[in-house]
């Protein structure tokens, strides 16, 4: 793609916390260049290929003290993973002096990996908490307490930002094969009614849990 001089600035540099990737949601830090535009790239310059391109780190308006974290510590976008964000949350934190190891300040969504006790089994089904960005298409699970908080719109948390439910998972069955795909059902049918985009690729593993009759 060819960019005429004039419509581009060269040579500039970040030292993070200012653009993600757009193909990977990951922080840059480095060199990019910028377009009339107003798109970024990485690299010094467009002959410096591959580029990749680059968006900004957008921040949501702070509500209060300043001095709160307004996206916390960890914000998972997986199952398994960290926020890709997070340390370009991190690193706007730091700089406004937010202690970001103070778990009082951590206001958003903590990652929780689910535990089905004895008494779910022997009903056959356990209830998964998730919540997702409204602004975007991730996903965490969450416990029942970080469900409730969000749910009745707790100041305790950034209820604005993400939007609580439940996803009723099956635990039991005569065959995990046949659990799983009652599992990606109930998945599937959640994402539809709520338009959900990539809520049934956030679950990696249908037969998560599922113990055979």
């Amino acid at each position: 793609m060819y960019f005429p001089q004039s419509q581009i600035k060269t040579n500039l540099y970040t030292n993070g916390g200012e653009f993600v990737i757009l193909s990977t949601n990951e922080n840059y830090r480095g060199s990019y260049w910028s377009t009339s535009s107003g798109k970024f790239y990485s690299k010094k310059t467009p002959q410096d290929t591959p580029y990749e391109e680059l968006i900004k780190f957008t921040k949501p308006p702070l509500t209060g003290n300043s001095s709160i974290s307004i996206l916390g510590v960890q914000d998972t976008g997986s199952i398994e993973g960290l926020n890709p964000n997070y340390e370009a949350v991190r690193a706007y934190d730091l700089a406004r002096g937010v202690d970001v190891n103070n778990p009082e300040v951590q206001l958003i969504p903590q990652y929780f990996y689910p535990q089905p006790t004895e008494a779910d089994y022997s009903l056959g089904i356990f209830t998964r908490y998730i919540c997702k960005r409204t602004n975007q298409d991730i996903y965490i699970e969450i416990n029942k307490d970080t469900y409730n908080g969000l749910n009745d719109a707790s100041s305790e948390y950034l209820f604005s930002l993400y939007a609580p439910f439940t996803i009723t998972w099956t635990l039991t069955g005569d065959s995990i094969s046949e659990v799983s795909k009652t599992n990606l059902k109930v998945v599937s049918l959640v994402e539809k009614q709520n338009k959900y985009k990539g809520l049934v690729r956030y679950f990696k593993n249908y037969s998560q849990f599922v113990k055979p009759n």
